[in-house]
């Protein structure tokens, strides 16, 4: 069986802010089996909202929007929810749930874990619309330093009801 990551973002464009139990102003929470992660999602990567966990571009797009969704974090600083980011291995699962149905009228969505890259932090390509939906996970790398951009690429597998 695979790994799951199960993310729930609750995130802008009409979704509501998740249930009690994450930070009161996050968007939602990610949870990262193969690493022990849970940790709430914030609706952006301001320094104030990547300080507490991982934060949502807002540039991009959102779970069942046909887009490329990013979620950024640190490795090593502040909570550090993506630390053990490179440990992901193609092939494993990422789940994401949403409050509210995507465009596509789905609450659930897969993700299968492509490809892992280390960029330098300039290479923005990893974020942009690839004309499917995509999931991407891109952190500071090697841990302690900013020189370059560990980034987890994830395919949508399909939407689950």
């Amino acid at each position: 069986m695979r790994p799951v990551v199960a993310v729930t973002i609750a995130a802008a464009a009409g979704l509501a802010a998740a249930p009690s139990g994450a930070a009161a102003d996050s968007v939602g929470t990610i949870v990262i089996s193969r690493i022990g992660l849970r940790t709430p999602i914030y609706a952006n990567v301001s320094r104030r909202s990547l300080a507490r966990g991982p934060g949502h571009l807002p540039e991009t797009g959102l779970p069942g929007g046909g887009r490329t969704i990013a979620l950024a974090g640190h490795r090593t600083t502040h909570t550090h929810p993506f630390r053990w980011l490179n440990h992901l291995r193609r092939g494993d699962a990422i789940r994401i749930r949403t409050r509210r149905p995507g465009r596509d009228g789905r609450l659930l969505h897969e993700y299968l874990v492509t490809g892992i890259h280390v960029v330098r932090p300039w290479e923005t390509w990893l974020i942009g619309d690839t004309g499917s939906e995509q999931l991407v996970l891109p952190a500071c790398t090697p841990p302690g330093s900013a020189k370059y951009r560990l980034v987890v690429i994830a395919r949508r597998l399909g939407g689950l009801a």
